[in-house]
């Protein structure tokens, strides 16, 4: 059985934490809180996998495609 992590505050914080190069893109953080809880119902690991498409489709071009 696979259980749901349910999306948070503090899960939307650390990918922010994870991620330094967004620290002065207010407006892009702003857009990916508000992807991050429409999708809320996927879970974080869903939510931050869609998070992730939409800053490197959006967001500053320092974006990992990968995590270390």
């Amino acid at each position: 059985m696979t259980t749901r992590i349910d999306c948070s505050e503090a899960g939307f914080n650390e990918f922010l934490l994870a991620n330094p190069q967004l620290d002065g893109h207010a407006d892009l953080i702003w857009q990916l809180h508000a992807v991050y809880w429409r999708n809320k119902r996927l879970g974080h690991p869903k939510a931050v996998g869609l998070l992730i498409q939409y800053a490197r489709a959006c967001g500053p071009p320092a974006i990992p495609a990968k995590p270390p």
